[in-house]
């Protein structure tokens, strides 16, 4: 009797365990529904902000600038002064941004590249063409590197994975998940530079500057 009721009560466990997990991940998702548009968010976040500088303001916080050991005092954005900075310094703030003009260019070759067709066909062609032996690999790398084709990777390679993998007698589903997984998982470890590399190279070289200007 004992023998025989163990693994039913493994295997108890274990759909205890499922239901867990499944319960979790149902919440996530009811979570990730719940967070407002990403414009809303920006703004919630630049009203944190103004606040944050208000409070810190108040209490005359400081920072050392590591580059002149020059004693920074925040700035109280409520303020009219703040309020004026605000105003007068916004277009100074964006077009002085590192990254700006980089990926400015880089998405507008990425998105004339997508409209007329260019990475659609791209991708088709590199898939296609493989044998089934590197089938796996070659759809795998395709996935990471496209991610310079940001979000038409999973309109264009996941169902093109899954009839490529049919094509060549094996489980469409399995090469769905293939291609769902490198592109998820790969995305922005691409071989070719894409938007993310522009602006990331171009916040950390001006990080740098503030230690070491050359």
């Amino acid at each position: 009797m004992s023998s025989s009721s163990q693994p039913a009560t493994s295997g108890k466990k274990q759909k205890n365990g499922d239901g867990a997990l499944l319960r979790v991940l149902n919440w996530i998702e009811w979570v990730g529904n719940k967070l407002p548009d990403p414009f809303w968010l920006f703004f919630i976040l630049a009203g944190v902000v103004l606040a944050l500088s208000g409070i810190f303001g108040a209490m005359g916080l400081s920072a050392v600038n590591p580059a002149t050991d020059e004693t920074i005092q925040v700035t109280n954005l409520l303020s009219p002064e703040g309020l004026r900075q605000i105003v007068t310094e916004a277009v100074t703030n964006f077009v002085e941004f590192p990254p700006l003009g980089l990926v400015v260019v880089i998405l507008l070759g990425v998105a004339v590249a997508e409209e007329s067709g260019m990475l659609s066909a791209a991708l088709r062609g590199s898939v296609s063409r493989v044998g089934p032996k590197w089938l796996t690999f070659v759809l795998a790398l395709t996935g990471i590197t496209g991610s310079i084709a940001a979000d038409a990777m999973y309109v264009v390679l996941i169902p093109l994975g899954a009839l490529a993998f049919k094509a060549a007698g094996r489980s469409p589903v399995v090469g769905l998940i293939v291609a769902f997984c490198s592109v998820a998982a790969g995305f922005n470890a691409s071989l070719l530079p894409t938007a993310s590399d522009a602006l990331l190279a171009g916040i950390t070289t001006a990080a740098a500057g503030l230690i070491d200007p050359t």
